[in-house]
């Protein structure tokens, strides 16, 4: 009991942290607007161990999912005040979400057993995962850290393999594959893989307003970008401190603009589409708040 108690704890401090580093992006200086910082325990949500995700619907800030590396997905309808438990999920090793770009209600998550898609805003949760290798029992068949939209057509899917938690591999040791679906998930086809021994992705974007340049944040490969929607890629780290790339931003109207952030080395910004790397800032302590809004920043 004593340790699950200990797991409850932990999620908990996660989702704090989380939420309040949502509303510092969201509203840069708010919550340092002469007010002392103040903490508000959000209940345990329900997903279980360590909190993997969060994501608020751009539709409605009232709604909000958590995804956690044991029990799946939590749902809040009010900020966070009250969680309910999800339904349909078959995996419950939970990455990251995507909200459809025009559709309020629907929104995908990647899990290690393949994408799920939510049509009723996250609270039940149906498999699509046709094309891809069959679900193997006691393997991890079809991991993926986070799928995509072409900014130009939301029938138009990439999802891409990886783990930010470093969990299991493909059940026959393959690299990390890339998937793309132009039907809107319903079917999906395998891309070349990342580099010569299959990059796992621990972020994605397209380029804003592009359908072929994409980049991505590779576990251990730092930051990486393809021209042609995934065909090929190509190593994009010049001026970056190191390849441990942690995650990835793009403008969301300037094609050229983009943010990655490092472990102990803070945020660094590319400003003619990846060809170079500055720093943005540094990630002390008495700058931590600023290097998250500056994810915000134009």
């Amino acid at each position: 009991m004593s340790q699950v108690l200990t797991w409850h704890r932990y999620g908990l401090g996660l989702v704090a942290l989380a939420m309040i580093m949502l509303l510092a992006c969201a509203a840069p200086g708010a919550a340092f607007a002469g007010k002392p910082l103040h903490w508000e325990p959000l209940c345990e949500p329900g997903s279980g161990g360590a909190i993997t995700s969060l994501c608020v619907s751009p539709f409605d800030h009232n709604r909000v999912l958590v995804g956690g590396d044991m029990l799946g997905i939590g749902l809040s309808e009010d900020r966070g005040e009250h969680w309910q438990a999800t339904y349909g999920l078959t995996a419950y090793e939970i990455a990251a979400f995507t909200w459809h770009p025009t559709e309020k209600n629907t929104v995908w998550v990647a899990t290690m057993m393949g994408p799920f898609v939510s049509t009723d805003g996250g609270r039940n949760w149906q498999s699509k995962r046709k094309g891809m290798p069959e679900v193997a029992w006691g393997a991890y068949s079809c991991p993926l850290e986070k799928i995509i939209f072409d900014p130009n057509n939301a029938k138009h899917l990439l999802a891409f393999g990886g783990s930010r938690r470093h969990w299991g591999g493909p059940a026959d040791k393959k690299p990390w594959t890339v998937w793309e679906s132009t039907d809107s998930g319903e079917n999906w086809t395998k891309l070349p893989e990342i580099g010569d021994k299959g990059v796992g992705v621990l972020s994605a974007a397209f380029a804003a307003r592009s359908s072929s340049v994409i980049y991505v944040a590779g576990d251990g490969a730092g930051v990486m970008k393809s021209n042609d929607g995934g065909k090929t890629w190509a190593a994009a780290n010049a001026g970056l401190p190191n390849k441990d790339v942690r995650h990835l931003r793009v403008h969301p109207t300037n094609p050229n603009i983009l943010w990655t952030v490092f472990h102990g080395h803070g945020v660094y910004k590319s400003t003619d589409g990846a060809t170079s790397w500055q720093p943005s800032c540094q990630a002390a302590a008495t700058t931590r708040w600023r290097c998250v809004r500056a994810l915000r920043t134009p």
